[in-house]
């Protein structure tokens, strides 16, 4: 039975969390891949998600990168609600609802996702998504993995 990137994610969300001391307060972003043997292996850590993101293309030719079929974040922050009418100006940081939240993205050759989420006072409750999330964060690891696999299919 294949495992669904929900799953996936899942599974990559709760192997990472025991690598933290305090997995909702990691001062950088880590960038991993999941291989064909299903083995997890970090390729980049960075304060800025996105800067990460948008360099990791540099290591397409990297045997790692070649065997790579999952292209993953894990990170935390800030999380509010929204109020649904899209005029949210404050920032989740200083939101006065905001909750400390940990992300854990996956993203396969395909360009299709998964997600598992998680916020500080309910650690055990995780949240997935089959790929269903919108936004920047979803687009830029959609975008890094597109371009990885053009640039590996331009130098076979």
């Amino acid at each position: 039975m294949e495992t669904t990137m929900e799953q996936r994610a899942l599974e990559a969300y709760q192997q990472l969390r025991d690598q933290h001391a305090d997995p909702f307060r990691m001062k950088r972003c880590r960038i991993f891949v999941i291989g064909q043997d299903n083995d997890m292996e970090i390729v980049g850590a960075y304060q800025d998600v996105y800067e990460g993101l948008a360099t990791i293309g540099d290591l397409a030719k990297d045997p790692v990168m070649r065997r790579m079929r999952f292209l993953g974040i894990d990170t935390c922050g800030w999380a509010a609600p929204v109020n649904g009418d899209g005029q949210d100006d404050a920032p989740p940081s200083v939101h006065p609802d905001r909750r400390r939240v940990r992300l854990v993205t996956l993203v396969d050759r395909n360009l299709e996702a998964g997600s598992a989420l998680g916020f500080a006072e309910e650690p055990d409750e995780i949240i997935t998504d089959s790929g269903n999330a919108k936004g920047s964060l979803a687009d830029s690891l959609k975008e890094a993995m597109a371009c990885i696999v053009l640039e590996q299919a331009g130098n076979n």
